[in-house]
């Protein structure tokens, strides 16, 4: 729900990605053509970070956001110390965890916003907070969330809008979402109309989550942390 009003337009340093993964080249249409979408929104915005938080993914060091990871927490720690931080481990094992056979980040996304040196591949709450404060040293604290999907995903994933919600203010971290940033559908069809909408939550569906947002003019929503 919509609870209040903020005036001031925040400068966006990071970008979470809800299971945005790859859809076959003959169904989903509409996540494909959302993909499209979301990334022209997305090319307004510079960010320090992105997280690919996509559950359900096979291991794939040609991922960028994966390789990173394995590059930052696995292969680059090990060398040259005698004990490894075990919050790194698990970093590794929750991504072995969470892994599919079968399953891949979308290559349009992959490409587009995370084939460089600024992804980053997380599955976990936990394993975020581990990331901003260890990694990018508290720098990165305005973060915008986009994915798929709105019902399901958006909401539920261990990176998802409920856990995040459950932070305090006082963990010194935003958390936002614009118009047209979460897709609604996941229905397959192998033929949309050219002049076909695409369903994505816009202020109806922020209106009626249970969760708490700020009305930002001009830009989009905050999520209302805990207190």
């Amino acid at each position: 729900m919509i609870t209040a009003r903020i005036q001031d337009v925040p400068t966006i340093d990071g970008l979470i990605l809800i299971d945005c993964a790859k859809v076959a080249a003959d169904s989903h249409q509409v996540v494909r053509l959302y993909y499209q979408q979301l990334t022209k929104l997305l090319s307004r915005f510079y960010f320090t970070c992105m997280v690919n938080s996509n559950i359900g993914i096979e291991i794939d060091y040609s991922d960028r956001s994966q390789l990173n990871t394995f590059n930052q927490y696995c292969w680059s720690s090990s060398i040259g110390q005698t004990s490894i931080d075990p919050r790194q481990t698990e970093i590794i094992y929750n991504m072995i965890r969470f892994s599919r056979p079968g399953g891949y980040t979308s290559n349009l996304i992959h490409n587009r916003l995370l084939d460089n040196e600024r992804s980053i591949f997380l599955t976990t709450l936990e394993d975020f907070r581990y990331h901003v404060k260890t990694k990018l040293q508290d720098a990165t604290k305005n973060w915008l969330v986009v994915g798929q999907s709105w019902d399901m995903c958006v909401h539920g994933n261990n990176l998802g809008l409920k856990n995040i919600a459950q932070l305090p203010q006082s963990c010194d971290l935003n958390f936002y979402a614009i118009d047209q940033g979460f897709c609604m559908k996941t229905d397959p069809g192998s033929v949309v109309p050219s002049d076909y909408i695409i369903s994505t939550a816009g202020r109806q569906e922020f209106e009626n989550d249970s969760l708490q947002w700020a009305e930002i003019p001009d830009f989009g929503y905050q999520l209302i942390l805990q207190q």
